[in-house]
């Protein structure tokens, strides 16, 4: 039986995470919190995106020891709206496919009756930047408190989140 991927990177994610360590943990559990913090806000400014964006804690990436070296770049959005994809063309690769996404909303992303994938993008870290905005520094129920910004000028845009660990340097997370 083959799996889909994105059950074969739960699975991955699982086993990874089978034997973590007390202070592993309790990232972890700030992560979720975090997460459910940004869904909140995505509600609280109204953004087309609410609810559409899950699994923000799956994406991150320990970027320093003792936490295993995990990375996911994959952010799980749904559109925001109705669309009805339409084949354009099949690669050889059948992994590979370009589609246009048809819709009949009115909407800025949108031109012609078709999505534009760089319009919604932009919209999206728009939204996200407004949502970081109101909670740059956050607290957790853990105690520790993180740093949220928001790097967008990058060619690889990101979330990061960043905790003073009791004098050390800012350590860095990103979505």
């Amino acid at each position: 039986m083959s799996l889909k991927f994105n059950e074969a990177i739960e699975m991955l994610i699982e086993n990874l995470s089978e034997t973590i360590k007390p202070e592993q943990g309790t990232y972890m559990q700030d992560a979720a919190e975090i997460s459910e913090k940004i869904n909140q806000e995505l509600i609280n400014i109204n953004s087309i995106f609410k609810g559409t964006v899950t699994k923000w804690d799956q994406t991150y990436m320990f970027a320093y020891k003792p936490y295993p070296k995990t990375r996911v770049p994959i952010l799980w959005v749904e559109m925001p709206f109705a669309i009805e994809p339409q084949n354009v063309y099949v690669h050889r690769d059948p992994g590979c496919r370009l589609f246009n996404l048809k819709t009949t909303v009115n909407h800025p992303a949108v031109e012609n009756g078709y999505v534009n994938g760089e319009k919604l993008i932009k919209l999206f870290y728009f939204d996200l930047n407004r949502v970081v905005d109101r909670m740059t520094n956050f607290i957790c129920k853990s105690g520790k408190m993180y740093k949220l910004r928001t790097n967008l000028l990058h060619m690889h845009p990101s979330l990061l989140l960043s905790r003073n660990m009791a004098g050390m340097d800012w350590r860095k997370t990103s979505y």
